[in-house]
C-alpha cells in the first residue's frame, strides 16, 4: 500500500511538471512573438493613434506573462531530472529519495503558474493586442466586441478552476478518510479494547477501568 501510494504520488507531481514546463513554454513563446512581431507604425511612418495606458498595460501583461511561465519552466526542469531518474528504479526505498516529497511546495506552485495565473495574463494578453491591432484600423466597436468574449470565457475559467479544484478536494478528502476507517478496523483487529475517533483523532476506551482501593483493617 505505502509503495503504490507513493509511486502514485511521484507518476502525479512528474505529470504536473511536464504539463507545467509544455504549456509554459508555448504560451511564452507566443507572448515574445506577439512582443517581437507588433508594429506601432502605420505604413506611413507616423504613430498609430494607440493610447499610453493600452501600450502601458501591454508591457506590464507581457513582462508578467513571460516572467510567471519562465518561472514555472525553471522549476520544472530543476525538479524533473531528479524524478525521472528516481523512477528508472522500481524500490520503496529509492522512490522515498525523491524530492517530490519535500518540494511539493515548489511543483504546486509551478502548476498554479502555469495553469492557472499565467493562463489568466494570456487571456489578458489577448484582450490587449486585440485593442492594439484593431486601434490600429480604426475600428472602434470591434475591441468592445472581442473584450465582452474573453470577459465571458475569463468567468468561465474562473468558474472551472473553482469546480475542479473544489471536487479535486473533497475527492482527496474521501480517499483520505477511507484510509483512515481501513486503518480503524485493522487497528480495532489488533486491540478490540480501544476505539479511534477518526474525526477528532482521538483514542478512545471502549471499556471503562474501575480502580479499587483495598481497605486494609487492622
Amino acid at each position: 500500500m505505502d509503495y503504490a501510494f507513493s509511486l502514485r504520488q511521484l507518476h502525479l507531481s512528474r505529470a504536473k511538471l511536464k504539463a507545467s514546463s509544455q504549456t509554459s513554454a508555448l504560451l511564452s513563446g507566443f507572448a515574445m512573438v506577439a512582443l517581437v512581431e507588433l508594429d506601432l507604425g502605420s505604413s506611413s511612418g507616423t504613430a498609430l493613434p494607440i493610447s499610453r495606458s493600452v501600450l502601458l498595460a501591454f508591457a506590464i501583461c507581457t513582462t508578467l506573462l513571460v516572467s510567471v511561465h519562465l518561472l514555472a519552466l525553471m522549476m520544472s526542469t530543476c525538479i524533473l531530472p531528479h524524478m525521472d531518474s528516481v523512477l528508472n528504479v522500481r524500490s520503496l526505498e529509492v522512490i522515498n529519495e525523491s524530492p517530490h516529497v519535500r518540494m511539493r511546495w515548489y511543483i504546486e506552485l509551478a502548476w498554479c503558474f502555469s495553469t492557472v495565473v499565467g493562463l489568466l495574463l494570456f487571456l489578458l494578453e489577448i484582450a490587449i493586442v486585440f485593442w492594439i491591432k484593431f486601434t490600429a484600423v480604426q475600428e472602434s466597436s470591434v475591441p468592445w466586441i472581442t473584450t465582452g468574449l474573453l470577459a465571458l470565457i475569463f468567468v468561465v475559467f474562473i468558474g472551472f478552476t473553482y469546480t475542479f479544484y473544489n471536487k479535486l478536494s473533497l475527492h482527496k478528502y474521501e480517499l483520505s478518510k477511507g484510509r483512515l476507517e481501513d486503518l480503524q478496523q485493522y487497528f480495532s483487529k489488533m486491540q478490540p479494547d480501544r476505539d479511534i475517533d477518526i474525526e477528532n483523532g482521538i483514542q478512545l476506551e471502549k471499556t471503562d477501568k474501575v480502580t479499587s482501593h483495598n481497605i486494609q483493617i487492622i
